[in-house]
């Protein structure tokens, strides 16, 4: 389903025409708050929660991801330069911009796949690292199955990466896989799927162990708007059941596709 005229109306266009800009966004569904530089948005504010998600306001919430005067560099490349920001349980934001302005630079300090030059990041207050890896899901752009092997295997193997037990993974596993019809593929090879089917294995990989944060790097890429609805809709049931949610891409139409979001905040430049 499309966003409603009222909805793509509401978003801005002039935060994404400034090359080479990182944007962090969290915006209401149909309602964009102002725009804030990331150097100012070191703490949530409270804004209405769309119907479908219970509210929170009648008690403050911890933030599951925070994110203190982050900077990275790479020589004497700034990828990203001192972005702090929060995130709610519950809560869908994104990091959107073109290639170069810092995004994946983020996301890789998050993940603990690299850590920042100056700042603090932490999931549920803890500092990032091999203990918060496993309360995190993340679906990267450069998709990481292995062809040759069967599809319930895999995704039992890295449930059990993520600190599930076999029986356990290998519930979920098929109790995911019947959601998206595709209960058939359990023994099927990865190499056997086309690349939406394959997709939507991954992304079964990214939510099944049931972490605190979902990270989805431009997650629809290859997907019919069918599957992609299908993928939509079970985002917004993450957030429901408090899952924040972190979407990449590279400008404004997936501000627009990110159906039930909550605030829009702060935009940073990176590269």
């Amino acid at each position: 389903m499309m966003p409603s005229p009222d909805a793509q109306q509401g978003i801005p266009h002039a935060p994404f025409t400034d090359r080479g800009k990182l944007t962090v966004v969290l915006f209401a569904s149909s309602t964009p708050t102002r725009e804030v530089h990331a150097r100012e948005l070191a703490r949530e504010v409270t804004f209405r929660e769309p119907s479908r998600v219970p509210s929170h306001d009648s008690a403050p919430m911890s933030p599951v991801l925070r994110l203190d005067h982050v900077t990275k560099r790479y020589g004497a490349t700034v990828a990203v330069d001192d972005v702090s920001f929060e995130a709610q349980p519950g809560r869908l934001f994104g990091l959107l911009g073109p290639n170069g302005a810092g995004k994946t630079s983020s996301i890789r300090m998050i993940t603990y796949i690299t850590t920042p030059d100056e700042g603090t990041i932490t999931l549920g207050g803890e500092p990032v690292g091999p203990a918060t890896q496993q309360r995190m899901g993340y679906l990267p752009e450069e998709r990481g199955l292995y062809r040759r092997m069967k599809v319930g295997e895999q995704l039992v193997y890295l449930a059990r990466l993520k600190g599930m037990t076999g029986a356990a993974a290998e519930k979920m596993a098929r109790e995911w896989l019947d959601r998206f019809d595709a209960a058939d593929w359990y023994g099927k090879k990865v190499e056997e799927l086309s690349k939406g089917m394959q997709q939507k294995v991954q992304f079964v990989a990214t939510v099944m162990h049931g972490p605190d944060l979902v990270i989805l790097d431009e997650p629809f890429s290859g997907l019919d708007p069918i599957n992609a609805d299908l993928l939509q809709d079970t985002v917004a049931e993450l957030r429901a059941a408090g899952r924040s949610v972190l979407r990449s891409g590279p400008g404004r139409h997936h501000a627009v596709g990110a159906r039930g979001a909550d605030r829009r905040g702060a935009r940073q430049r990176g590269v």
